[in-house]
């Protein structure tokens, strides 16, 4: 029989290059991405713990940020980053849908998109350094509450959005139906609070309607690009809820 432990596994399996048990056959992970909050918890504890192990050693707050920057790479293998430097490339290199979607699967990257990526992941470690600011416990919990919206939110294109090639991986693996979608929200909506709401309760709310209209405006944004959404579209949109998340969230806090 199926279990939570078997969904879990699927959605960390597909999400990071983290180690996990042998997966069962027959278990879609369309449907499983219910649990992607969870997941994403499991996906970003070594960034978490990069962090306070740097931190607690006296590292300084900017390689502190750069350890557990590297380490959340290291355990997804730029999974996500890899896809928004691709819709960078694709949006903006190319004039006609195909020809967008021609380049966002060539795997050499453009201007646009070592540009992209480079200014996410400074984006990034300088949100985290900030985040030191409140404790390491605090930045902590503000790193994987990061981890957790960013994947939550970026569920939204996969489930509102058609497939833009007949061919792609998104469309072998399906698409997550509205009741999927809708647990997937309330557990984000739960863990994050649980790891946020004690730092900052408006802030976790501002936070997080604005990764959600984030999210949201990348689905808008590929719908109007490319017809629909790409396994790039996703892993995009979870590097732009990520950060949306993190920059109100410590803004907030330093208000």
């Amino acid at each position: 029989m199926r279990s939570w432990r078997d969904d879990l596994t699927v959605v960390v399996g597909f999400y990071s290059r983290l180690p996990v048990p042998p997966i069962r056959h027959g278990i879609n992970l369309a449907e499983a991405v219910w649990i992607v909050p969870i997941a994403s918890l499991v996906i970003a504890l070594p960034a978490a713990l990069g962090l306070g192990i740097a931190a607690s050693l006296g590292a300084p707050p900017l390689f502190t940020a750069i350890v557990a920057v590297a380490a959340g790479l290291i355990a997804t293998g730029g999974l996500h980053e890899d896809g928004f430097a691709d819709c960078f490339d694709g949006f903006w290199g190319g004039h006609t849908h195909p020809r967008r979607l021609e380049i966002m699967r060539d795997s050499r990257l453009g201007t646009y998109g070592v540009l992209a990526l480079m200014m996410a992941v400074l984006a990034k470690v300088a949100l985290v350094e900030a985040a030191l600011a409140e404790g390491t416990g605090a930045a902590m919990c503000i790193v994987l509450a990061g981890a957790v919206a960013g994947r939550t939110v970026a569920l939204y294109p996969w489930v509102g959005l058609p497939h833009a090639r007949e061919d792609g991986i998104a469309r072998t693996i399906g698409r997550p139906r509205g009741s999927v979608f809708r647990t997937a929200l309330v557990l984000g909506i739960l863990v994050t609070a649980a790891l946020t709401i004690w730092q900052t309760i408006f802030g976790f709310v501002v936070a997080g309607i604005v990764s959600a209209v984030v999210a949201i405006g990348a689905a808008r944004l590929a719908e109007r690009k490319i017809g629909g959404h790409t396994g790039d579209v996703i892993g995009a949109a979870v590097v732009a809820g990520e950060l949306a998340y993190l920059a109100t969230i410590i803004i907030w806090l330093g208000a």
